[in-house]
């Protein structure tokens, strides 16, 4: 019985080139690459939790910007310094 692939180490290494620099494959990896970014996103929203600690820091930083502070390293929150 043969089989159509020889089983090699280099093999892989052709596999992920060809997949990574041929033109004809170009569609078929943009493609993997969406639908993959699309479950992740799914995933880490279904989750993840919301934490109110962001919204919170961003709110004071805000009001500090809006209060005339521009200085940088004065706006700060419960986090830390604005980045």
């Amino acid at each position: 019985m043969s089989y159509p692939f020889r089983f090699s180490s280099a093999r892989p290494y052709h596999l992920v080139c060809s997949f990574l620099f041929d033109r004809h494959l170009f569609w078929a990896l943009a493609a993997l690459i969406i639908v993959g970014d699309a479950i992740l996103t799914q995933l880490i929203i279904q989750f993840i939790p919301y934490t109110e600690i962001d919204w919170e820091t961003y709110m004071i930083h805000i009001d500090l910007y809006l209060k005339g502070e521009r200085d940088y390293s004065k706006i700060t929150g419960p986090t830390g310094l604005l980045v």
